[in-house]
């Protein structure tokens, strides 16, 4: 048995607006808000009208599959190891992710090959703000 995405059949739709004078609550249906001139009348006895709603528009995600690039893996190899955890634990103490920085530095090594931890760590930041 095949199994697809179902798109909805039917979907019920609730707008929220809030009173200004009193800070309560109201809800209305999305034929309430797209009928032209309707008013909602609050406890306190504020009368307002709301902005008319044309329609929703539902969008769907779109997935996307990327494959693992080879590349990287061959360059992460050529990197001295030592060099490797280095650079990238002072990108970690940046606030990437270990991953994040192992990528980014094998990148720029792959770009320019240096042995200078500190050139390593200026050069992937300055790629990450072109």
């Amino acid at each position: 048995m095949k199994k697809s995405n179902q798109k909805p059949i039917e979907h019920d739709v609730h707008l929220k607006y809030l009173c200004k004078k009193c800070g309560q609550i109201h809800w209305l249906s999305l034929k309430e808000s797209s009928t032209k001139n309707f008013k909602i009348v609050c406890y306190c006895g504020y009368v307002f009208s709301v902005k008319r709603t044309s329609s929703i528009k539902i969008l769907y995600s779109k997935t996307t599959k990327t494959l693992p690039s080879k590349k990287t893996a061959t360059t992460t190899e050529s990197i001295p190891n030592d060099l490797l955890s280095k650079a990238a634990q002072i990108l970690v103490s940046y606030g990437f992710t270990n991953k994040e920085a192992s990528d980014l530095i094998s990148k720029t090594y792959s770009l320019n090959p240096t042995q200078d931890i500190a050139s390593l760590v200026k050069q992937s930041l300055s790629i990450l703000r072109n």
